[in-house]
């Protein structure tokens, strides 16, 4: 069964590859916004997500944030 895929701005989180991709960064420097608190996470099941929502702020993309 095919699972509908979701735009990447409705989704709630990413992963930090995918939150790399969508910025045009690369993992350390992910690490570094995520320490200096310009990307918000949260720890499911042992999991690190970025919210798409700090992403896109991130970028200006959000007006909200």
């Amino acid at each position: 069964m095919d699972h509908p895929t979701v735009p990447f701005h409705q989704r709630c989180t990413c992963t930090i590859d995918e939150a790399r991709q969508a910025i045009g960064i690369g993992r350390s420097t992910v690490y570094r916004l995520i320490a200096e608190g310009k990307l918000e996470t949260r720890h499911v099941y042992g999991r690190c997500l970025i919210t798409v929502r700090s992403v896109l702020a991130l970028l200006q993309l959000d007006q909200a944030a």
